[in-house]
């Protein structure tokens, strides 16, 4: 090895025309070992005597506010705030290793990529330790964390022992992901004594693990004495394990610490799905529970209007699924929760004959203040499962279900009671709902010591809601419920036109509840605001020709069964309007809307969430998708058979998802059908290995299919490739697709889309021609020379200018590229450019070559002496000029907006020395010769320059009277 070390090192300096001898070889090997195991950080920020100091990869510091040294150039330090817009990467062999490591109280934000990643440790995204302060936290990029051992693996990972932090705010927009292969993971974690104000996720936190042992993977975890203030999800957490347990969020403390602090969750609003998921072992949505003497584990309020869901896949009887678990799994101590509200769903899957499975469970000595259901609590063995004396106050609104046949929708330790009634003992839930057994395909009810708990039939108003509740034919053994029916804006509470609901009206709240079918639609003007609709099967079905139904700030849950779907249209004509706030559930990788009939419409608006597939199978069906003016409405999820789609304002189709069955889609004139890329693995590039990657979209995948048509209406549509990440340039699979009346772009307007056969290429253009005239901006040489040289160098630099022209940093904007107009980005490109031109020294070098060279002209033509005929006169001196520079760069209004001014100040300096020589050739006539040098420095707002001149020179003098004539030439030279 020590051979091959010495080969290899000789071998790279001989290329340097330099030697190296065996002691400096062995020194090297001495310190390779020296530092074996250690931790590695793409970008460490810390403080030293209150300074504070930042270093890159190789352990170097830098400024970040110059150019010179700096690894990250495109990233900012500004007003204690350091933004990336880069890749920081942390990668070690052998040791732990962080994409960024901070122990010094600042705030960041991510508007790229943050990677930690070991072959043999630790990894997180970002860490930060130490007794620190971090005012916001900010993620719209990627952050990622991967170690292939046994090691843990942290997206964000916030405190240490005996050192606590505090953050004010934590935001992910974007998507942060931790996996291990065969250690634990976590999305996010806090640990030891932490505070966290808000913390609020609009994207995807996920933390896997593909151990088969006992590692477990956490979305969320907040542990040993952390507090979360708030905690909001319109997302997605995730938590995924093979042999360990899954958790979608863990509210932890642990007896194995001699600290006995609190853990408190203040407020968790869930709108989105906070999941939880094991292969072989138990799966948590929430789990609250462990606390020490001391140090009380819990929560203050859960508001659901989302998915919480945990599941185990493993067929084991004490292996299980819990939606929120209160208590402790382990042997510890309670946890306390004061209020559970769900308008959505909570489920808790796993085999069903298993202890207990359940959608909310509590343990001995945990507490649950109040508990209120309006959607669906749902558990594999029951929906909610309780230790003696654990809940002091709950209420059914909504639905209880489960799959125990053999037994009770709860546990033995809780009792549904009617409204008014009192229980036999111990625990209860007043249930104004539904509760009910599935047993295949028959539904049971029991009742409560003859007493009947189930309120089929009835209309209640409770509070600002009106609870009404399907009608049942058969008996508890057998339940039969009827749908209710909403005809022409009139509400029936069966088929019959006796049935009316007289005080219906849009305006009021609801709370429908039904088994299979809960609501049927027909006819026109039937609308529902701000209410709630559920099922265990279907729970909205329009069954006749030519009806229409509108939802407006309305949840729809159903789809809970497999095989089931939350709404279908079955019949010719009829149009499904979603509006507002409202979302629509199903279960996980379900189908939440299907249309089987023909020639009908499903139309969502604004912010009109389907957390599931949409499939037709019928003909001419239509898809109309009214996204956002302001950011973008977002489809994650397969749509398949719908023959047309429609598009206006702004509609994103993930790349994970797939389009299939659509004839024609047609983009309004103020539409923008974007579509984001992804880069196939391995490369299949059609033309061979020197030619560019692949990528695919929603859309793609249509080889030996019927051709699909995307065209604008009328006005010119917009096809928007979002191209952050592609590299130089890739090769969009396009076949079968054909383009009518459409401008295709790029996100970017350094990017240019061309057709080559099935694909489009999009890449960066080499220059700027094309990109920006050279008729409006000053310079446009050295400024295309800079764009070239960035063009030409790794295609990670190309990627960061494409996120400097539509990040927030740059713009001064929320981060939208969806919103980023061309304009905008013009003027992002040519300041950037301009930036780079006056804001480097290496454009100032020259000025001081000219100034030097400059100087020493001027001695020889302010000199005045005069030497004898045949003689010398010699003479010299010091040098020095202090001074400085201002550049201002001019912005014209061609395109709608003023670039403005750019003002670039350098502070510049020579100090130096010469020597002047000259000979009286004749009475009146001299010849002479000048010798010098200067030191020179130029300190620039973000950059300093320095280097060395040298000066030789030789001029004739002419004597006339009062009048000399001079002439002559010199030589500078500047390293």
């Amino acid at each position: 090895m020590i051979e091959k070390i010495m080969k290899a090192v000789k071998s790279g300096n001989k290329k340097r025309g330099r030697n190296i001898t065996v002691g400096a070889v062995v020194g090297m090997l001495l310190s390779c070992t020296a530092v074996m195991g250690t931790d590695v950080s793409g970008l460490e920020i810390t403080k030293d005597s209150d300074i504070i100091i930042f270093k890159g990869e190789n352990g170097n510091e830098f400024d970040p506010e110059k150019l010179e040294g700096n690894p990250y150039p495109d990233n900012t330090w500004a007003n204690n705030t350091y933004t990336n817009n880069s890749s920081i990467v942390g990668e070690n062999a052998s040791g732990n290793a962080y994409g960024v490591k901070v122990s010094e109280s600042i705030s960041i934000v991510n508007n790229g990529e943050i990677r930690g990643s070991s072959e043999n440790g630790h990894t997180y995204g970002i860490g930060i330790s130490e007794d620190i302060e971090i005012k916001k936290l900010e993620n719209n990029g990627m952050i990622i964390s991967y170690s292939e051992s046994n090691g843990d693996s942290h997206g964000i990972t916030i405190g240490m022992i005996g050192k606590s932090a505090k953050v004010t705010e934590l935001i992910n927009r974007g998507f942060i992901n931790a996996t291990s292969t065969e250690g634990e993971s976590y999305g996010i974690s806090t640990f030891a004594s932490v505070e966290i104000d808000n913390l609020i996720n609009d994207g995807l936190i996920r933390g896997t693990t593909r151990a088969t042992g006992e590692k477990n993977g956490y979305g969320i975890k907040v542990f040993f004495g952390s507090k979360v203030n708030s905690l909001t999800n319109d997302g997605l957490v995730i938590g995924t394990a093979v042999g360990g347990e899954g958790y979608g969020i863990e509210i932890k403390n642990s007896k194995d610490f001699s600290d006995s602090s609190a853990v408190n969750v203040e407020n968790i609003k869930n709108n989105g799905i906070i999941s939880g998921t094991s292969t072989d072992n138990d799966g948590y949505g929430i789990l609250i529970g462990d606390s020490v003497d001391g140090g009380l584990v819990s929560v203050g309020k859960i508001l659901n209007n989302g998915i919480i869901s945990g599941s185990s896949s493993v067929e084991d009887h004490n292996k299980y699924g819990y939606g929120i678990f209160v208590g402790s799994n382990h042997g510890g101590g309670p946890g306390i929760v004061g209020q559970i509200e769900n308008n959505g769903i909570i489920s808790g899957n796993g085999f069903v004959e298993s202890v207990s499975s359940s959608g909310i469970s509590t343990e001995s000595d945990s507490k649950i203040s109040e508990m209120v259901n309006k959607g669906i609590i749902y558990g594999k063995k029951y929906a909610i499962s309780v230790a003696p004396g654990t809940i002091e106050s709950a209420k059914n609104y909504g639905i209880l279900v489960s799959n125990n046949a053999d037994g009770d929708v709860v546990n033995s330790y809780l009792e549904i009671i009617a409204p008014g009634e009192s229980p036999s003992s111990g625990a209860s839930i007043e249930n104004y709902g539904l509760a009910f057994l599935v047993d295949g395909d028959v539904y049971k009810a029991k009742d409560n010591y003859g007493v009947p708990y189930n309120k089929f039939g009835e209309k209640q108003t409770v509070g600002e809601y009106t609870i009404i509740n399907a009608k049942n034919t058969g008996n508890n053994d057998d339940i039969k419920t009827v749908s209710m029916k909403l005809k022409n804006g009139i509400l029936f509470h069966d088929n019959s036109d006796t049935s009316r609901i007289k005080d219906f009206s849009s305006e009021k709240k609801y709370i429908l509840n039904g088994i299979e079918d809960t609501l049927k639609v027909s006819g026109m003007e039937n609308e529902l605001n701000n209410s709630v609709i559920n099922a265990y099967k279907t729970a909205v079905v329009i069954n006749e020709n030519m009806s229409m139904l509108t939802l407006d700030n309305t949840v729809v849950n159903g789809g809970v069964a497999d095989g089931s779907t939350t709404i279908s249209i079955t019949e010719n004509g009829s149009t499904l309007t979603v509006k507002g706030d409202s979302v629509i559930n199903t279960r996980d990788k379900g189908v939440a809307i299907t249309v089987d009939g023909n020639d009908n419409a499903v139309v969502l608006e604004g912010n009109a969430i389907v957390n599931g597939k949409m499939e037709a199978a019928g003909k001419d069906n239509i898809l109309a998708l009214y996204g956002k003016t302001k950011g973008s409405m977002n489809m994650f999820h397969d749509i398949s058979g719908f023959a047309d789609m429609n598009i206006d304002n702004n509609v994103t189709f993930s790349e994970e998802m797939t389009v299939t069955g659509t004839d024609r889609v047609t983009v309004e004139g103020t539409g923008v059908l974007n579509l984001r890329l992804k880069k196939e693995t391995p490369v299949t590039s059609p033309y061979g290995t020197d030619t560019p990657p692949t990528a695919t979209h929603a859309f793609s995948g249509r080889s030996g299919k019927h051709k699909m048509t995307i065209e604008g209406s009328g006005e010119v549509g917009t096809l928007n490739f979002i191209t952050n990440g592609i590299g130089r340039e890739i090769l969009v699979d396009m076949e079968n697709i054909k383009l009518e009346n459409m401008q295709i772009r790029a996100s970017s307007i350094i990017d240019k889309a061309e057709f080559d056969g099935n694909y489009i290429r999009l890449g960066a253009g080499s220059d700027l021609n094309g990109i920006v005239n050279p008729k409006e901006v000053k310079r446009y040489g050295q400024l295309n020379k800079i764009y070239k040289s960035i063009y030409n160098s790794r295609e990670e630099n190309i990627d960061g200018l494409r996120d400097i022209l539509s990040l927030s940093t740059y713009l001064g904007k929320n981060y939208d590229y969806n919103n980023i107009t061309d304009e905008e980005q013009l003027l992002s490109l040519v300041t950037y450019l301009n930036s780079v031109y006056t804001g480097t020294p290496y454009s100032y070098s020259s000025e001081l070559s000219r100034r030097s060279v400059g100087m020493f002209r001027d001695i020889v033509v302010d000199n005045i002496f005069r030497p004898e005929t045949n003689k010398w006169l010699i003479m010299g001196g010091l040098t020095h000029a202090d001074g400085g520079t201002k550049d201002t760069y001019y912005g014209r209004n061609y395109h709608g907006f003023d670039t403005g001014t750019s003002d670039t100040s350098a502070d510049m300096k020579l100090t130096g020395a010469y020597m002047l020589a000259k000979y009286g050739y004749s009475e009146n006539t001299s010849l002479g010769l000048t010798l010098g040098g200067n030191k020179s420095e130029a300190e620039l707002d973000m950059a300093k320059v320095k280097g060395n001149s040298g000066y030789l020179g030789a001029f004739a003098e002419n004597y006339r009277g009062n009048l000399t004539l001079k002439v002559g030439a010199g030589v500078g030279y500047k390293f």
